[in-house]
């Protein structure tokens, strides 16, 4: 669960015009994963005072729904419990060091077929689990679209999920979108600006899927790492994903 610190953070990155009647949170299985992501979604609510239980939130957050929730959970935003041991002491290692994102981007692939390791985390396969989740709304972006034109007087455009995750699941595939974009200097550059480690508590990027009508939605992706206590920002990435791009990282090849 998340601390009296990690709540009051968390709301305080809540966006002020997130409509939550056509906004989804989903976590991993670890409570603390949903309850970030509840926070962020709805901590403008005025019923949200900051200080609820992940109980409690469902509960405030779930009240007007007829059947369903607005929290689901996905497993593609966990880290795996049951990796070898000898790569969990390796990754472990990384992460004590806080070189932990050096060693997902640099290390990951070749160590994991090394020694036979296939349900950890790695580069190449943690930027697939993510690309999958964001096929999902690539394909359902045109019927989306169709509903909002049929039905303007109950839906509205935009349509927004946040995902709850853990540090080191997410930067995967936004370092592979940089580094098949910008190449392989411009990626470590982004990995140096997070100091090797990953995301600090709160922080990841937006993407976007936007449909104009034209039959094929296009990918946008935005990332701003600020410096603590500056005004500028030390990194900044925003382009649009192509669709060759977005299959290459989607079937796992590399650079």
């Amino acid at each position: 669960m998340l601390s009296p610190e990690g709540k009051a953070f968390a709301v305080n990155q809540a966006e002020k015009d997130t409509d939550t009647r056509q906004s989804v949170a989903f976590g991993s299985p670890r409570d603390r994963a949903q309850q970030t992501a509840l926070f962020v979604m709805s901590g403008q609510e005025d019923s949200i005072t900051g200080n609820e239980n992940l109980d409690e939130l469902k509960e405030k957050i779930d009240k007007d729904l007829v059947v369903g929730s607005k929290i689901g959970v996905d497993h593609r935003l966990n880290f795996p419990d049951n990796e070898t041991a000898e790569y969990e002491k390796l990754s472990g290692d990384a992460f004590n060091e806080g070189k932990y994102l050096e060693f997902l981007i640099n290390e990951s692939d070749s160590m994991a077929h090394e020694l036979g390791e296939t349900v950890g985390v790695t580069y190449t396969r943690q930027a697939q689990q993510t690309a999958r989740i964001i096929q999902k709304y690539l394909t359902i972006s045109p019927n989306w679209s169709k509903l909002v034109e049929e039905k303007p007087d109950q839906y509205t455009k935009v349509m927004e999920r946040f995902m709850g995750s853990h540090q080191g699941i997410t930067e995967a595939f936004l370092a592979k979108v940089i580094e098949f974009s910008e190449g392989k200097e411009r990626r470590d550059l982004f990995v140096k600006s997070l100091d090797g480690q990953g995301f600090d508590f709160v922080e990841g990027y937006k993407v976007y899927v936007v449909d104009e009508g034209k039959g094929v939605p296009q990918l946008m992706v935005k990332y701003k790492h600020l410096v603590p206590g500056a005004s500028h920002a030390d990194f900044e990435f925003e382009k649009s994903v192509t669709p060759g791009i977005f299959t290459k990282i989607l079937e796992g090849e590399t650079v």
